[in-house]
């Protein structure tokens, strides 16, 4: 004899889903951001794995919220500990919920971490190429002859892109 499943139960099993998902998705992005701090070369251009986990996390999302306004289940965290003292499923949801809420504290925290990684390292090669440019006036500017003697002619460099 089969059974039908609550829409709470239901929707235990899409946030635990949706969980999944935002978890790989973490992991992903810890993994970047290690990277990023750990290896001074390490740019990753290849963005297809962080959008389709992207992708996955927000079809996830979008069917549990489709599924519980369809249902009329709520998705509010003070109607939750109400129904969650009511009901096993209730309480499975929403500690799922809070579970996810959580996940997503994370993954925005990872974010902001890897934007600063790279927003530092852009700043870093921005000040380096700033102190090879004759054209910037940088007094302290240095540039070298083929000899490996340094140039008095700024016209020479290979940076000072004036002449073209």
């Amino acid at each position: 004899m089969e059974t039908q499943s609550s829409p709470d139960s239901t929707l235990a099993g899409l946030l635990q889903n949706e969980i999944d998902c935002a978890t790989v998705l973490l992991q992903f992005l810890q993994n970047e951001s290690a990277r990023l701090a750990s290896d001074a070369s390490f740019i990753d251009n290849d963005n297809t794995d962080k959008l389709r986990l992207l992708e996955g996390l927000q079809q996830a999302t979008h069917t549990r919220i489709q599924f519980a306004s369809a249902h009329s289940l709520p998705l509010q965290a003070a109607t939750l500990q109400q129904a969650a003292s009511k009901s096993e499923s209730a309480a499975v949801v929403a500690t799922r919920l809070a579970r996810l809420a959580k996940l997503g504290q994370q993954l925005v925290q990872e974010n902001r971490l890897i934007g600063q990684l790279i927003n530092r390292r852009s700043q870093f090669i921005n000040r380096v190429l700033d102190s090879l440019t004759p054209a910037s006036h940088n007094s302290g500017a240095i540039t070298y002859e083929e000899n490996g003697s340094v140039s008095g002619d700024f016209r020479n460099s290979l940076l000072d892109l004036s002449g073209i």
